[in-house]
């Protein structure tokens, strides 16, 4: 027997991940929308973030800086 597929249900649906769409997904989201942010990229930003890890932007500790867009 196959396992049971969950069902999930939004409101807002969201492709891709760059600058455009992290920030629609951000705001759907603080509206009340259930919102699903679906992105191929290991990264949000698109672009923008694509150059930051070799760019230089870590933390203290060495790790790779987040941009915070989520808190």
């Amino acid at each position: 027997m196959g396992q049971e597929k969950k069902r999930y249900e939004y409101d807002v649906a969201v492709f891709g991940g760059g600058t455009a769409g992290t920030f629609a997904a951000i705001a759907a989201a603080r509206q009340g929308a259930r919102t699903v942010l679906v992105e191929e990229a290991e990264f949000l930003g698109g672009q923008l973030s694509a150059g930051m890890g070799a760019a230089g932007a870590h933390d203290t500790r060495g790790e790779a800086a987040g941009l915070g867009l989520l808190s």
